[in-house]
């Protein structure tokens, strides 16, 4: 990695490379570790999303286990309301992040940022996004801290109610199953007026239930060549 890449970063900031080109979450845990410093009287709690690199990297959930943190994954579909980054962090850094980018091409026309610049305008954004108060809304507005079982309204699961099933009991189960064994036989064609029906296994097309139209023969006449 080149260390050009790092060039006025955020201080404390960490820094790999991956071979697959994403970022190793056990560089990640460990600079958790170094800052939070949790022991066994006083564990961390590390609140993920439900991605499959959380889930499913036993190197990452070895580690954490190792340094007593305790890993929560949220459910799906809902980290815009319940992951504090995502509720009240993510949005300002956005919105600093443009503001600075727009200052530096003000101030040097005709260039174009790379990847070189980035660490330098992201820090400045950082530093005016990340604060306090902003981490402690985050927590606060998710329900997570302090603790806010009712922090939802019944409204904002309205979505989720066309996914709902619901699943009979089994005792109306077997009232159903009752019901239909009670029901008389259908098989037996005394129980049937059939009258002038059509049998119903005859095949059934296009044309039987509506006719082509039928087309009518138009004569043509000749015209002579001119003259």
């Amino acid at each position: 990695m080149k260390m050009e890449l790092m060039d006025g970063a955020s201080p404390g900031s960490i820094y790999a490379c991956h071979k697959t080109g994403g970022f190793s979450w056990i560089y990640s845990h460990n600079g958790f570790i170094n800052f939070v410093k949790p022991r066994l009287l006083n564990p961390a709690l590390l609140i993920l999303d439900g991605h499959a690199s959380h889930t499913k990297n036993l190197d990452a959930i070895n580690l954490a286990r190792q340094n007593h943190i305790i890993m929560i994954c949220l459910p799906p579909q809902c980290t815009h309301r319940m992951q504090p980054l995502d509720v009240s962090f993510m949005k300002p850094l956005t919105t600093y992040y443009d503001s600075e980018l727009q200052v530096w091409l003000r101030s040097l026309p005709g260039r174009v940022t790379t990847e070189f610049q980035i660490a330098s305008i992201f820090a400045k954004a950082y530093l005016r996004a990340a604060s306090l108060a902003t981490a402690v809304n985050g927590f606060e507005k998710s329900g997570i801290w302090p603790v806010n079982r009712d922090i939802f309204q019944d409204w904002e699961f309205k979505a989720a109610e066309t996914t709902d099933i619901q699943v009979a009991s089994n005792e109306i189960q077997e009232q159903q199953m009752n019901s239909a064994m009670d029901l008389p036989s259908t098989s037996s064609s005394s129980n049937l007026d059939l009258g002038n029906r059509e049998p119903l296994n005859k095949s059934w097309g296009p044309a039987d239930i509506s006719p082509f139209p039928v087309a009518h023969s138009e004569r043509i006449k000749g015209k002579g060549r001119r003259k």
